[in-house]
């Protein structure tokens, strides 16, 4: 579920976090998908609704990196 509902970036939502992740690739294998959540790497430089933004390249709990984001909005 996201914890930002009103900023886009390319008509997309930003994400923000920590947030939980909906269970995925090797749930219930590996129980680590089935309950993560993301972990923001750029706490301290960019903010939406107050809680830093998620980035391409950042590590879920479960070590699972985010490797989709947008080609020409930056965090940084």
């Amino acid at each position: 579920m996201p914890n930002n509902t009103n900023v886009f970036a390319n008509f997309k939502l930003v994400a923000a976090g920590p947030s939980l992740i909906a269970p995925h690739f090797k749930c219930p294998q590996d129980v680590r998908h089935c309950a993560a959540i993301t972990i923001p790497l750029n706490i301290g430089n960019v903010f939406v609704n107050g809680m830093p933004v998620v980035a391409e390249m950042d590590t879920d709990s479960c070590g699972d990196m985010r490797v989709l984001g947008s080609s020409n909005v930056f965090v940084g």
